[in-house]
């Protein structure tokens, strides 16, 4: 400092006040965020408040911390029995979860059977008779062919495949057509994902592009985020960075690459193993509500999808088309309220249904 007759300045420089001052401004938003952090965990997990405790507070739509979270936040009450299988993840009712029987096949007689795969869409959320089953049955297809529906509600393209690739040994020898369907607004993105409402397979692809299986799936929520966690640092941060809009409200870390990377592979994969048997199949591309608000609209994967069908040149039907000439509204195709929203009513149903007919009649060369 400056010395007067000898003597230092007992008054400090400033920048030693500077250096001070940030020293403790330091200190104290480290407390400060320390203290927020254990607050905002106690408020989550100790003392729970339900405003907080939502997923899309401190994660992406499309992302595996955004499925956990949801898990644990959730009402254990309100959790849904889940059939686990250690390859699929889970299965459906509809078919026996060890053997992969489907509870249909004794009624096939000397039909040609239909194996339908897919997500809810597939599966219905109608009674059997309004769905694919019983369309196909009712109407002139069901005198030649037996449809058995192997849809699984929450499936994405990985399930599906795999789904597939475990059942077609079981109905080789009866020629089977193949139809695999998907819902293109969903489940490519649910293939990307290690946790969908429940524990999933982790597919990967390997640097020639072929498919890389995983360990068996954990055998409950519990256990998979025991091995895995949560998938949230800091719920203060995250949380934060939400409200300011610094963090992707869609897509989680590498969501968008892994898509890119997995979707090719499946297709191939899928299509290797139907030519590979020399079976009939064809992919039907089902459609959500949003195209009959808006005509225009694609999903933002569909030309991924589309271009990798043409690619691989593999037959596929799009439901879009018959959404709209079918003439019905939001709400007569559409579920609009309850766990079953945004899924095909019965009209909706027997609104898409001719692009199955068609992929169907494409296959048996008719």
């Amino acid at each position: 400092g400056v010395t007067l007759g000898g003597m230092a300045d007992p008054r400090p420089t400033r920048g030693r006040v500077s250096a001070r001052f940030l020293w403790r401004l330091s200190v104290a938003i480290l407390l400060g965020a320390v203290a927020l952090e254990l607050s905002l965990r106690a408020l989550l997990f100790v003392w729970p408040v339900e405003g907080l405790r939502r997923a899309g507070l401190y994660s992406a739509r499309w992302s595996t911390a955004r499925e956990a979270l949801a898990w644990e936040f959730a009402d254990p009450a309100a959790h849904r029995p889940i059939a686990h299988h250690p390859l699929l993840g889970w299965t459906h009712s509809r078919f026996d979860g060890a053997t992969l029987a489907h509870l249909g096949e004794a009624s096939i007689g000397a039909r040609r059977p239909i194996l339908l795969l897919g997500d809810s869409f597939a599966a219905c959320v109608t009674e059997r008779k309004d769905c694919f089953e019983g369309l196909v049955e009712r109407s002139e297809l069901g005198r030649r062919y037996r449809l058995l529906n192997y849809g699984v509600p929450a499936y994405g393209l990985d399930q599906i495949y795999l789904l597939l690739r475990s059942i077609l040994p079981r109905f080789e020898e009866r020629d089977p057509i193949v139809i695999v369907s998907l819902l293109v607004e969903a489940d490519l993105d649910r293939a990307a994902l290690d946790f969908f409402q429940w524990p999933k397979p982790h597919l990967d692809v390997d640097e020639k592009g072929a498919l890389v299986p995983g360990p068996a799936v954990p055998p409950s929520a519990e256990a998979w985020i025991e091995e895995h966690g949560l998938g949230v640092t800091s719920y203060a941060w995250a949380w934060l960075s939400g409200a300011l809009g610094l963090r992707s409200s869609e897509d989680g870390p590498g969501h968008r690459e892994r898509v890119r990377r997995l979707t090719p592979a499946l297709l191939k994969a899928i299509r290797d193993e139907c030519e590979g048997r020399g079976l009939d199949y064809a992919i039907v591309v089902f459609q959500g509500q949003k195209v009959l608000r808006d005509p225009s609209f694609v999903p933002r994967w569909q030309p991924l999808l589309l271009g990798e069908l043409e690619r691989l040149g593999m037959p596929y039907e799009l439901t879009a088309g018959d959404l709209l000439e079918s003439g019905g509204s939001l709400e007569e195709l559409f579920v609009s309220r309850g766990p079953a929203r945004r899924h095909y009513t019965a009209a909706g149903n027997r609104a898409v249904f001719p692009a199955l007919r068609r992929a169907i009649e494409r296959c048996a060369g008719e």
